[in-house]
């Protein structure tokens, strides 16, 4: 984090209140929800932020945005490592029992990020599959202008200069989007090839052995 950054909860908290104040004593019932945009590095900063966030603000399902597992992905991403996702998840539960709802984390994974090779995205399955993760939705990197992600990929170097991998061939991003929607039946060929390349008859095992998806 910025060491400029002012991590300090009390104004929202009271935003939070206020909004609270307002919605309990309007004449009609009004629900205000989070659905997404929670940093859920920064909420580890204030357990009072994520009760009254879980308590009273989430409406069953609220996206996160992990958007990767590999520590160097991540690093290139700008993004906090993996494990603070899994405490804001233990917090998360807990707080979610503590109300007497039952909420769930959407997390938001990207593939072909610049840097991200095919072995990355493979440890990102693993990551998914051992968490019991199914995507529907996964975002397939775009370049976009003016960011740094974007200026990766066109260099095909990070910040320091230093060259990275920059997945941009359509059957690499198509790999790379299959290993993280390894539920889905037309990608299971793609997947065991692969696997297979790799020497990992395990990970096919597992793939093999789950429900399939209708």
């Amino acid at each position: 984090p910025c060491k400029f950054l002012n991590a300090d909860y009390s104004k929202l908290l009271k935003l939070m209140n206020e909004i609270l104040k307002f919605t309990t004593s309007s004449k009609k019932k009004i629900n205000v929800y989070v659905a997404s945009g929670v940093r859920h590095d920064l909420a580890l900063l204030s357990d009072d932020y994520i009760n009254l966030l879980v308590r009273y603000f989430v409406g069953g399902h609220l996206k996160v945005a992990p958007e990767h597992c590999c520590p160097e992905v991540l690093k290139l991403m700008g993004k906090p490592p993996i494990d603070l996702l899994e405490k804001f998840e233990d917090k998360f539960k807990a707080a979610s029992r503590k109300a007497g709802k039952e909420q769930y984390l959407v997390p938001y994974f990207i593939s072909s990020h610049p840097g991200s090779t095919s072995d990355d995205a493979l440890k990102l399955m693993e990551y998914l599959l051992n968490k019991n993760m199914r995507l529907e939705q996964v975002q397939d990197f775009t370049p976009v202008p003016l960011t740094l992600s974007t200026a990766m990929y066109v260099s095909q170097r990070d910040s320091k200069g230093k060259k990275i991998f920059v997945p941009k061939g359509h059957s690499e991003k198509k790999l790379q989007l299959a290993l993280l929607q390894y539920t889905r039946p037309e990608f299971q060929q793609m997947l065991v090839n692969f696997l297979s390349a790799k020497g990992r008859k395990d990970l096919i095992a597992r793939l093999k052995s789950r429900p399939r998806r209708r």
